[in-house]
């Protein structure tokens, strides 16, 4: 191993954190689509997985970078640290807001109407994105320098 390169070892590694991240991102968008029904008396599964559009866009975009991931893709890292952000960032704007601007759906504030356990969605899908967004730049980092 020569000096400033990265152990053989990283890179593997840091593949696999990258898509257990990943994998638990989209989980964690697919428990907080499907807290619905929890708390919503209109809402019936299948359907619950279906109407949230800002939510299937997140999910998707991780699904893909999952899939960019596995393949061992030039673009993995790229997609990883864009999925991460988008479902961070929309987290933070659609809920963390705390008044109601057209599209959002405010958690506090005069129109706030969340519980424990909708926090706490929230809260682990915008830490859970902010890592995959770091895991993915240290990859790319990584396989830099090897």
């Amino acid at each position: 191993m020569g000096v400033g390169r990265a152990p053989a070892a990283a890179v593997p590694r840091r593949h696999a954190q990258l898509l257990v991240a990943l994998v638990a991102l989209a989980l964690i968008q697919v428990a907080h689509i499907l807290d619905q029904l929890r708390w919503s008396s209109t809402a019936t599964f299948p359907s619950v997985l279906f109407t949230e559009q800002n939510g299937q866009f997140g999910i998707v975009l991780t699904l893909v970078a999952c899939i960019a991931v596995v393949t061992r893709s030039d673009y993995g890292p790229l997609l990883a640290t864009l999925a991460g952000a988008v479902v961070a960032l929309g987290f933070v704007l659609y809920h963390g807001i705390p008044f109601k601007l057209g599209v959002n759906n405010p958690y506090w504030g005069p129109n706030g109407h969340a519980d424990v356990i909708r926090w706490l969605t929230v809260f682990t899908a915008i830490a859970v994105g902010l890592l995959v967004v770091w895991l993915a730049m240290d990859l790319r980092k990584i396989e830099a320098r090897s």
